[in-house]
């Protein structure tokens, strides 16, 4: 999934539940091996003075030729 966002670094909400105000959401998507689709955050700040990360939708909105994702 990472090869699809920019961030180097996503996470389930069982990791950004524990300091929530470091990560936003970029939507539930299908992971190989897990049945369910999982909601994935990624971090707000890289820490390198890159700007927060988008959510598929955001990314879609701004790209010409947006990507479906089951």
């Amino acid at each position: 999934m990472t090869k699809t966002f920019d961030p180097p670094i996503l996470v389930t909400a069982h990791i950004a539940e524990v300091q929530p105000e470091r990560w936003t959401s970029v939507g539930a998507h299908c992971l190989k091996g897990v049945a369910e689709r999982c909601e994935l955050f990624a971090p707000v700040s890289l820490g390198d003075g890159r700007a927060p990360a988008k959510s598929l939708a955001e990314m879609e909105a701004a790209s010409d030729n947006p990507r479906t994702m089951n």
